[in-house]
């Protein structure tokens, strides 16, 4: 069979996807199957080629949701999910499906490479806990979140829901939650998501930053203006803005921004009119706001308006379900991103890892293991380099594990350092390589390397 590499995308070779014993297909973005490997061909009654993916590999009349491959298209990244099959012989059986982006020199998505493939996770049964099993209903991936809880999966209904009006949204969450990515996803399931996407985080700007950034300003507004400059409310027109932290807003900010979401609105600094925006707001949270309503430190009147759709993302103590969900993506991911090979955590660093309060969220999980691939020297991810808090593991390791996270720790941070030195190189030098490498004194095949290495 004569396959044209360049319908798939530049630099696509279909050859070595034939060798693969693996069922592999890939598909444009109305879900029709432009080449099918040599496991799917023997397989296929019929040509494999113009058929919808779903109906060939899973026999449905409709997409599957969640649907990895849907999810590689809008975010140029790579997904997986775990679905569980029938039982055989008493034990269940699940299905890995992997989808990865094939992206154009201009980087756009124009293919997505399906993986399919047998699992078996009955490894993972001695670490279910409180009456949760993994993967009992198959893992959920969903506009970049990946979670099996219950809770969770019902966050996402709510937000295919919520996405379809326009009313404005408040996202309560701990730090680490994932606010950013709950407020992206109302973004992409909405009819705005060919609009844009701009995110601000409220709590690190002054009051007067905070309203040039937003609503923008004229010419000589404040010195140094020396353009009218749009603000983030004209540069979402048509789209989505997203304000994290609100709570650490002025009331005099706060003020304003009420009457931008009445009104329609803005006035930039300095000038004499106002402009029509066409914008939705989604807010966040992590403090409680009705306390700070209570104690007159938050706008009553703008928390109501803001909270036409509230929506809680719950903390991931109380969806330990997700604790090793989320590892083994986290490790597949920063593996891959690297430029490891495939890794894996062994049985005790899963075990230490369900025993972890998780404070710091999905965020501190996913520190936790990307420090663990960098500084892991074997495929396998033992315990003691998994650095969770600053005095490393909090499970009482055996004094072997303390001296390796030492040593841990003692490693990640000269990583870190280094890393810090050849960014400040890149600055100093406006991004000449070359001037960069004779700064730190070293040539520029390795400061590629380490370019590389540490994804700068």
């Amino acid at each position: 069979m004569t396959v044209d590499s360049d319908s798939f995308g530049e630099g696509f070779s279909s050859s070595v996807l034939d060798g693969i014993l693996d069922p592999i297909i890939v598909i444009d973005q109305d879900h029709s199957v432009v080449y099918a490997n040599r496991a799917v061909r023997e397989q296929a009654e019929e040509c494999a080629i113009g058929q919808k993916c779903y109906a060939l590999l899973q026999g449905r009349e409709s997409p599957c949701q969640p649907c990895p491959c849907q999810d590689a298209f809008k975010t140029g990244k790579p997904y997986r999910i775990i679905r569980k099959k029938e039982e055989k012989e008493g034990q269940p059986r699940f299905k890995e499906i992997q989808a990865y982006p094939i992206v154009n020199r201009g980087g756009e998505v124009v293919r997505v490479i399906e993986v399919i493939r047998e699992v078996s996770l009955a490894e993972e049964k001695p670490f279910t806990r409180e009456g949760f099993v993994l993967y009992d209903e198959g893992p959920i991936s969903f506009c970049g979140m990946v979670s099996g809880s219950e809770k969770m999966k019902a966050l996402f209904q709510k937000i295919r829901l919520v996405a379809s009006g326009n009313a404005t949204v408040l996202i309560d969450g701990e730090t680490g939650t994932g606010k950013d990515l709950v407020a992206h996803a109302i973004h992409q399931c909405s009819p705005r998501r060919d609009g844009p996407f701009m995110a601000i985080g409220c709590g690190m700007l002054s009051e007067t930053l905070l309203e040039r950034e937003l609503f923008g300003h004229v010419e000589g507004a404040f010195t140094g203006s020396i353009q009218r400059e749009k603000g983030l409310f004209e540069k979402a027109e048509g789209g989505t803005l997203f304000l994290d932290e609100i709570a650490d807003t002025t009331l005099a900010f706060q003020s304003r921004l009420l009457r931008v979401l009445q009104e329609g609105e803005i006035r930039p600094v300095g000038e004499g009119r106002s402009v029509r925006v066409d914008v939705r707001v989604v807010a966040a949270t992590s403090k409680p706001l009705k306390e700070a309503v209570a104690k007159k430190r938050f706008r009553e009147d703008l928390y109501h308006r803001l909270a036409m759709t509230p929506m809680a993302i719950p903390p991931l103590r109380e969806r330990p379900e997700d604790v090793l969900l989320l590892a083994k993506h986290f490790v597949q991911k920063h593996a891959m991103q690297s430029g490891k090979g495939p890794m894996r955590l062994s049985a005790h660093a899963m075990k230490v890892l369900l025993e972890e309060p998780w404070q710091g969220n999905v965020r501190e999980l996913e520190n936790v293991i990307r420090r663990s691939v960098i500084l892991s020297p074997e495929a396998e991810i033992a315990p003691e380099w998994l650095l969770i808090g600053e005095e490393g593991l909090s499970a009482n390791p055996a004094s072997s594990s303390v001296s390796s996270s030492v040593l841990a720790h003692e490693i990640f941070s000269k990583v870190e350092r280094e890393r810090e030195r050849i960014i400040e190189a890149l600055l100093r030098s406006n991004g000449n390589k070359a001037s960069a490498a004779r700064r730190l004194g070293i040539s520029r095949a390795s400061l590629y390397n380490k370019l590389k290495r540490y994804r700068i």
